[in-house]
């Protein structure tokens, strides 16, 4: 009975831990592609559609853990993720790549894309999420138009 309790609290929190990260970065997907695409794995189109989906995975494999629905298949989504995010981080270390991940704070992001329509980084997302309504492959087509507006603005810092 206690074991049993023990488990099921432990459910909960990591259920918790990964609804709270699908949510943050489900509101901003634009933020969570440039995090990916610190890692120099994939490229940026598919690093962008990976974050518009994932969030939702990662909050619908919480939910089935809470509520116990698909419980060995929420189990091993989670862990597949863990085991991706780690390998990653490894990979990336002996790559010597910097990836650090950037503050969500208004101020610290970067510019709106060229082409964008909006001259905020919180713009950029919504044009981008906008974008999105018309169907995933124009989403990430014009992704691609974003990520060189990034480059841009990291060119221009290293500049200064």
């Amino acid at each position: 009975m206690v074991k049993s309790f023990v488990w099921r609290i432990l459910d909960f929190i990591i259920a918790a831990i990964f609804i709270y990260a699908g949510v943050l970065k489900a509101l901003d997907p634009v933020q969570f592609a440039h995090d990916i695409d610190h890692y120099k794995i994939l490229p940026w189109t598919i690093g962008a559609g990976l974050a518009f989906y994932l969030p939702w995975l990662e909050i619908l494999s919480g939910l089935a853990l809470i509520f116990r629905l698909f419980y060995r298949g929420a189990l091993s989504i989670l862990t597949a993720l863990v085991v991706v995010f780690l390998v990653a981080t490894i990979a990336a270390k002996v790559r010597g790549l910097d990836i650090t991940f950037r503050s969500r704070e208004p101020e610290l992001e970067f510019p709106g894309a060229p082409g964008a329509g909006f001259g905020d980084s919180r713009g950029s997302g919504r044009a981008l999420l906008l974008q999105r309504s018309a169907g995933p492959f124009k989403c990430l087509a014009n992704a691609h138009v974003m990520r060189s507006g990034i480059r841009q603005h990291d060119q221009e810092t290293e500049v200064r």
